[in-house]
């Protein structure tokens, strides 16, 4: 079910599905929504509660006036979970939204049973990478929103998987229409000033593990190879075949990923 709340001071947009003695909390990226876990989350459940929330800034979710910071939406999901009475959960978190998955986990360690971070990484932004952050800001707030809409969100799927990937790419492309441009704009700023929490993953390494596609266009085979030889190599798994949507692609071999991670941590 589908429903609204408040978390942390801002409106959310939640939705929720099935029930067990596990959560598994679902953390999309840059311009999705909830709606792009409908198929994969389905995979987990049965067994499972399943929860993903349109993020501050995007879909149906409120935002902070000028920034959301990473610090603020950890608070705004540990606030959700303490209101649903979730002790912990096992995270799953595509790109951006690894980025709050890693805050959340420095911040409440205690709440995070284990994390799987798809297409993802701890590493703050280069300032090559801040200046398009606000160009792309600027940009926004001149009404481009779905301009870069259309022109970014063909990149998330490997150049293979274009035709394939087709009827799904124009459903995240309309579902951007609910984002509000001033809550993009306060995300992109929160995204660039984020901090390195590379010491939060090793200090939490038994936790967590990176997921990426072999043909992904934004962590090319030089940026897996960093996080594998900054963490090792237990603790990346490539999927062929892939890109940035690595669980849209092949959402099998990363359900399976995912699950045997988990077994291996006794959280199943």
């Amino acid at each position: 079910m589908e429903y609204f709340t408040t978390s942390a001071g801002l409106p959310l947009h939640v939705s929720e599905s099935s029930s067990g003695q596990r959560t598994v909390l679902f953390l999309h990226g840059y311009l999705e929504t909830l709606y792009v876990w409908e198929d994969f989350g389905a995979m987990f459940s049965g067994s499972s509660r399943i929860l993903s929330l349109d993020l501050p800034g995007f879909g149906l979710s409120g935002s902070a006036p000028e920034i959301n910071t990473v610090d603020h939406v950890s608070d705004v999901i540990f606030s959700l979970l303490e209101k649903l009475s979730v002790p912990s959960a096992d995270i799953v978190a595509h790109s951006m939204g690894g980025y709050y998955a890693l805050s959340f986990l420095k911040s409440h360690p205690e709440k995070v049973r284990s994390l799987a971070l798809l297409s993802s990484s701890p590493y703050p932004d280069t300032e090559q990478t801040v200046k398009r952050r606000n160009d792309e800001i600027g940009l926004i707030l001149n009404g481009k929103l779905m301009t870069i809409a259309h022109l970014s969100l063909p990149n998330m799927f490997a150049r293979k998987n274009l035709r394939r990937m087709d009827s799904l790419l124009q459903e995240i492309l309309e579902i951007c229409e609910t984002h509000d441009p001033l809550g993009v704009a306060a995300s992109l700023r929160g995204v660039a000033m984020r901090p390195d929490t590379s010491d939060t993953v090793r200090s939490f390494l038994s936790k967590i593990l990176f997921i990426y596609g072999d043909q992904d266009r934004f962590y090319p085979p030089e940026a897996i190879g960093r996080v594998r030889d900054d963490f090792g190599a237990s603790r990346t798994v490539v999927i062929a075949d892939a890109g940035h949507g690595v669980f849209l692609e092949q959402p099998a071999a990363v359900y399976k990923a995912i699950a045997d991670f988990q077994l291996t941590i006794g959280n199943c």
